[in-house]
């Protein structure tokens, strides 16, 4: 009995981490949402000096979306380390089979392959949410670098014009980079909802 009732407490634990790796997508969005943003206003900026703008006619109505003077590298940084906390805690998900197991809950296959594949897909989608972010912070690193390298060669130098285009299809690939890692925050919480509420339905007849 004494065993059960640690194994039960466990259960509760794994099932709580669960819960909490649910959460809502708005803890994650709400750092990339700006972080797009702020890569867009540098596209339309770029965009305006590729087409004969002056930079000073470029930036004389320049805002630079909120979070003002905060840089989308660091908000991008803070959603990696909201995602790899709830990559941490989906860790937990590990002990639902041998909590089910110690419990002496017996298997219901079609419930195991929908758990199973749940726990596949997410930790799918988690990787590919880590490369999205590498992704988008790294074309913006490098389009930051061609706008250096241009600012020092002369107005109007074909060289100076080829970085700036350079800078601006940068930026434009970590937009598509930050918008699908987005979308797929969106729907990483619709499979840890499932496999959430399956994890519940495997073990609640134990607790």
């Amino acid at each position: 009995m004494a065993n059960a009732n640690g194994w039960r407490r466990v259960a509760r634990v794994v099932l709580e981490g669960l819960d909490q790796v649910v959460g809502t997508p708005e803890e994650t969005t709400s750092l990339i949402d700006p972080a797009i943003a702020k890569f867009e206003a540098q596209v339309q900026l770029l965009r305006a000096i590729r087409c004969g703008a002056s930079i000073e006619e470029a930036t004389a109505g320049y805002v630079d979306p909120a979070p003002d003077g905060v840089s989308p590298t660091t908000l991008l940084e803070d959603a990696r380390r909201n995602i790899q906390r709830r990559r941490s805690l989906h860790g937990l998900a590990c002990g639902v089979p041998l909590c089910a197991n110690k419990l002496g809950l017996g298997p219901n296959e079609a419930w195991r392959e929908i758990w199973e594949s749940c726990n596949r897909t997410a930790l799918r989608f988690t990787r590919r949410m880590e490369e999205c972010l590498r992704n988008a912070a790294s074309l913006y690193m490098a389009a930051r670098d061609a706008i250096d390298l241009a600012s020092v060669l002369p107005i109007g130098a074909p060289l100076r014009v080829a970085w700036m285009e350079a800078a601006e299809l940068l930026t434009v690939d970590a937009v598509r980079e930050a918008r699908a890692l987005h979308n797929r925050v969106v729907l990483m919480r619709q499979i840890l909802l499932l496999q959430s509420r399956i994890s519940t339905h495997i073990l609640q007849p134990a607790l």
